[in-house]
């Protein structure tokens, strides 16, 4: 039989105990420390819930209406709702001498099987430094091409900043670290490998064409570190008056506003552009913040967000749009009405 990958399971309820929510993020920790429990130099940390926790989150939001996920190397406790990918079965695992019993028996390097964009979700918790061969390669024709447009994959690794990679696992064939500074505690261990360099400088890079950085290192647990990339997407916004017309198909998503719940958009979820178009900002300042706050958070970083409306002041926008966080912000004036562009950041640019 098959391991138990529900929410059900004992074991997932405890990891939820100690994250509600499966928010894996420390200073939501429930532990007796705090956000000092997922330290791993602590006894009784719990460096390997959070990790759980985090594929456990991911794997919720991108697959829990029924869209099918893929966990890879989850074979000793495979993620919630996905197909579970491992080369090991049963006790003949080489480094941990257990159980392992993945749904599904292949490797990661491999995903032949899996047609293109077919998978609104991948997860890697520790699974990518064990891979075989260029990692860029590996990443975008095997883990992004299998993944549909706007899904997610998130992948968690040793951070090689605070521990040599290479001599924690014989299994081991690739490392990173996340930042490139490397612990005191790490420097002390410099006489055996070289610190590896960070992820963000020599993989990203690779792959930026095909995703948007959603997250990067933010676990905080001086032992491992995370990476979750939005496969870029060609969905657009316009968002309208309740009672104008728009019948344009160059643009996916059309959304009369105000009334518009944005909850229903993730994070990052539009490729390049948002069209807002007599949307009534001249009801005021907190309805313009509000707007305006929603469309940036749904914007992919880097993306432009084109506006026309009638009956505004520009320059009080123009300061909004700067306090949202916008930058480059251009606008201009025909007559009553005002036009203008402005762009999210990109840190990763």
């Amino acid at each position: 039989m098959y391991a138990d990958y529900s929410l059900d399971a004992q074991w997932v309820r405890n990891i939820e105990a100690h994250f509600p929510g499966f928010d894996y993020a420390a200073s939501n920790c429930q532990g007796p420390l705090g956000a000092q429990s997922v330290k791993m130099d602590h006894s009784g940390n719990m460096t390997g819930d959070q990790q759980r926790a985090f594929s456990i989150f991911w794997a919720i939001r991108q697959c829990s209406r029924g869209a099918p996920g893929l966990d890879i190397g989850g074979g000793i406790n495979g993620t919630a709702y996905c197909h579970n990918l491992d080369k090991y079965a049963t006790g003949d695992h080489p480094e941990y001498h257990c159980n392992c019993w993945p749904t599904v028996r292949g490797e990661g390097e491999d995903l032949s099987r899996y047609g293109d964009e077919s998978l609104t979700f991948v997860n890697a918790n520790h699974s990518l430094e064990h891979m075989e061969g260029d990692v860029v390669q590996l990443l975008r024709t095997q883990w992004l091409r299998v993944l549909a447009p706007s899904g997610i994959l998130a992948i968690v690794l040793p951070d090689d900043d605070h521990n040599d990679v290479m001599c924690m696992e014989k299994t081991h064939r690739q490392a990173w670290s996340s930042k490139g500074k490397p612990s005191s505690d790490r420097m002390r261990q410099a006489d055996v490998h070289e610190p590896a360099p960070a992820f963000k400088d020599v993989v990203l890079p690779g792959v930026r064409d095909l995703v948007v950085v959603r997250e990067y290192d933010t676990l905080e647990n001086a032992f491992s570190f995370n990476v979750v990339l939005r496969k870029r997407d060609t969905k657009r916004l316009v968002l309208r008056a309740a009672d104008q017309p728009w019948d344009d198909p160059w643009w996916d998503d059309v959304v009369p506003t105000p009334g518009i719940d944005f909850r229903l958009a993730d994070d990052d979820m539009y490729r390049c552009e948002a069209r807002l178009l007599e949307i009534a900002l001249v009801q005021g300042e907190m309805y313009q913040r509000a707007v305006l706050r929603e469309v940036f958070r749904v914007l992919y970083p880097g993306g432009t967000l084109s506006f026309a409306d009638t009956g505004v002041d520009a320059e009080p926008l123009r300061k909004i749009l700067g306090d949202v966080g916008f930058e480059r912000i251009e606008m201009d004036r025909d007559g009553e009405k005002v036009f203008g562009r402005a762009r999210r950041p990109d840190p990763w640019a």
